[in-house]
C-alpha cells in the first residue's frame, strides 16, 4: 500500500498519493509512521502512514524486529527496492534522540 507524502494536505478525496512531478535531483519525502504515546501499562505502538488505514489494523506495528520491503516508482525511471529494518522496542521516549536510541532503530539496504 502507498505511502503518504510529508507535508501534504489532506483533500476532501483523500491524501496525496502520486506526485504531479519531480524534478531532477530534487527529492520528495513520505512518511513512514509515528509512534502512538502509549496508554499506562501498554507497549507504544508504530503506526505507519498509509494511504488508508485498513479495516485489519494491519498498519498497527506492535514492538519487535522487522524488514519492510520500499518501492520507489516513476514513469520516467527504473523502480528502486530497499529494505528497511525496523527494530521497535515499544518503549516510548519523549525525547527524541533516546527514542532513536532505546525506541525505534531504522537502518536501510538495498535489495539483495
Amino acid at each position: 500500500m502507498n505511502l503518504r507524502w510529508a507535508h501534504s494536505q489532506q483533500a476532501p478525496s483523500g491524501p496525496e498519493i502520486f506526485a504531479a512531478g519531480l524534478s531532477p535531483g530534487m527529492g520528495k519525502h513520505c512518511d513512514l509512521g509515528h509512534i502512538v504515546r502509549p496508554a499506562a501499562d501498554t507497549d507504544a505502538v508504530l503506526e505507519l502512514d498509509l494511504e488508508v488505514a485498513p479495516n485489519t489494523n494491519s498498519h498497527i506495528v506492535q514492538p519487535g524486529h522487522y524488514k519492510l520491503e520500499i518501492r520507489t516508482a516513476a514513469a520516467n525511471s527504473r523502480t528502486i527496492t530497499r529494505f528497511i529494518d525496523i527494530n521497535f522496542t515499544g518503549k516510548f521516549f519523549d525525547e527524541e534522540a533516546r527514542m532513536f536510541s532505546d525506541g525505534l532503530g531504522l537502518g536501510i539496504e538495498k535489495k539483495m
